[in-house]
């Protein structure tokens, strides 16, 4: 890919500018084609359902590895925007809320079911074989819906451009409660690892501006929200379960089996 410019890297991609108007996002080896093939097919949906996401054109081949081509969205990360600028944390924290909450208002149920996508991950999680069937049992027990969801939606995952607004990375995008998808980003911003780089007085202000940031993301769901902000109770210990089989850092995984043997015990 010497020809083209590297903009972006991240745990199943990197991204390279083609021209001014075209990126391709190219898989590593590691990532099936069944996966590439699913983002794909989400991709062209979401375009049709008028979603602020970026076009996608078609699927190639390039250095025997799996792309797709996507509109070049010029854009500036959610997060980059806050650490230049952090008096916007809270504008863009209503942002993101008002941005699931517009997707929440979308039925897709030809979607991979998130309880599903959950029930593996719960699985496969590593924790005890009794915790797991409790939670496996809870997952059982919440009300099935179509509604769509990221999957993945924090602010690293959304491009903003003055009044321009796109969400990226739909790769995990399911169908299932609209709860599910607000305790996941939930987590992730309460837990996700900061980097490593960072001076311990920095991930301290970073630390205050993202339990910030959350407070008015909740607030302002909730707000226009049907559901009851308490509800999350039930729908946190299931996606922090299933966060425990991916690939995070051990000292994330530490934090989240704390937090999550905490609230299962409350």
């Amino acid at each position: 890919m010497s020809e083209h410019t590297r903009i972006g890297s991240g745990r199943t991609a990197e991204v390279y500018a083609i021209n001014d108007d075209k990126v391709l996002k190219l898989f590593h080896p590691s990532v099936s084609e069944a996966t590439v093939q699913k983002e794909y097919d989400v991709s062209k949906r979401l375009v049709a359902m008028d979603m602020p996401v970026p076009t996608v054109f078609r699927r190639i081949e390039k250095d025997n590895r799996k792309g797709i081509v996507y509109e070049y969205i010029k854009g500036t990360a959610m997060t980059e925007v806050i650490a230049k600028k952090p008096w916007k944390a809270r504008k863009a924290a209503r942002l993101l809320a008002n941005l699931h909450l517009n997707m929440h208002a979308h039925s897709v149920s030809s979607f991979p079911r998130f309880k599903d996508v959950l029930r593996v991950g719960i699985d496969r999680s590593g924790l005890d074989a009794r915790l797991k069937e409790k939670l496996q049992n809870t997952l059982d027990g919440i009300k099935d819906a179509t509604i769509l969801c990221h999957g993945d939606f924090h602010p690293d995952n959304i491009l903003w451009k003055k009044q321009s607004i796109h969400i990226i990375d739909w790769l995990d995008a399911t169908c299932g409660h609209p709860l599910l998808d607000v305790a996941r980003t939930k987590m992730l911003l309460e837990h996700s690892a900061l980097p490593d780089d960072l001076g311990r007085f920095e991930k301290r202000i970073v630390t205050i501006i993202r339990r910030s940031f959350l407070r008015t993301y909740l607030k302002t769901y909730f707000k226009r929200s049907a559901y009851d902000k308490d509800a999350l109770v039930i729908y946190e210990p299931i996606v922090m379960a299933a966060r425990m089989s991916e690939t995070i850092p051990d000292q994330e995984k530490d934090v989240i089996r704390d937090a999550l043997i905490q609230k299962v015990n409350i």
